[in-house]
């Protein structure tokens, strides 16, 4: 019998409901106790509590005057809701690999009296296969989110549900090409969990899938090429670059019944990374990201351009 894996204290956390996000200098953490097994063949339980939390910067975890973030009973949930308070969320997952090539995923979590208002139920569901073929593989992905909230957080309208599959090529002479699609329905938006880590298929590369993804009435879809250099001999070099857009209906306004004015956005990315060979351990990166929003007769742009290193002992 394998004795299960706890945590238990501050700590990261990378599952699809509750997961940090590693793209600011202070990775978002959780405080709380987490349990991994693995008794069961092929298969890994996963369950988990925590009660504070840890955000990327000061604005959404501490005083906002650009100090440390601190660890508060308040969080992100990605996707429409933002940051609110919270007083404990649970989370349970279960991942199966028993069939060759497929991988399985179900999670739910609950996050209780989020905004002094109401729980937060969020689900997700999950499957992969890979498919050898020849000198590359097929990579087939289906899944599904949902988020559901009690009375009263109903003017919120976060009772959404999103559906999102991808095909990809993969390990072609180093080369590799993804196509991504997820759509919401029409009228509520969709918490895709808590913590920046959360994502979906057809999120950027810097602007992430919150913003753009997750609104009632959405459909997305993404297109990504990547490349390993060492095919060529240039070991730890690697590239990739991905052009998505959105496009999302006039959803209906539960309070007022009217239409809202709704935002499509295209997007360009890419990025450079380079392992260190002569420091291993170091890790290096540069980021760019082109956006134009379109909201009815009113456009504009964002561009955003990230160094990143990192050094892991």
């Amino acid at each position: 019998m394998v004795k299960p894996l706890q945590k238990i204290g501050r700590q990261y956390i990378s599952t699809p409901l509750v997961s940090g996000s590693g793209s600011r200098f202070f990775k978002e953490s959780f405080e709380g106790v987490t349990v991994v097994n693995t008794d069961i063949p092929q298969t890994t339980l996963v369950a988990g509590y925590v009660n504070k939390f840890q955000g990327r910067t000061s604005a959404i975890s501490g005083n906002g005057n650009g100090d440390a973030p601190t660890f508060e009973k308040s969080a992100v949930f990605n996707g429409a809701a933002g940051v609110a308070d919270f007083d404990g969320a649970y989370t349970a997952a279960i991942i199966n690999k028993s069939i060759t090539g497929l991988t399985l995923t179900a999670q739910y979590g609950v996050f209780k009296d989020v905004d002094d208002a109401a729980d937060v139920d969020v689900y997700y569901t999950e499957a992969n296969y890979v498919l050898p073929v020849a000198n590359f593989k097929l990579g087939f992905d289906v899944n599904y989110r949902g988020s559901r909230t009690d009375t009263g957080l109903d003017a919120d309208n976060n009772e959404g549900d999103m559906f999102g599959a991808r095909v990809s090529i993969k390990d072609l002479a180093g080369f590799g090409a993804s196509f991504a699609a997820t759509t919401t329905d029409s009228n509520d938006n969709v918490i895709l969990g808590m913590g920046n880590g959360t994502s979906t298929y057809t999120g950027t590369l810097i602007q992430g899938s919150a913003g753009s993804t997750a609104t009632a009435d959405t459909d997305a879809y993404k297109f990504q090429v990547n490349y390993d250099f060492s095919k060529v001999g240039v070991a730890g070099l690697s590239a990739m670059a991905q052009y998505q857009w959105t496009d999302q209906g006039h959803s209906i306004n539960k309070t007022t019944g009217a239409k809202d004015i709704d935002t499509d956005y295209t997007s360009i990315g890419a990025g450079v990374y380079y392992k260190v060979a002569a420091l291993p351990g170091l890790t290096t990166g540069l980021e760019y990201e082109t956006r134009e929003a379109d909201k009815g007769t009113t456009k504009y742009d964002t561009d955003e351009l990230w160094f990143k290193a990192g050094y892991k002992f």
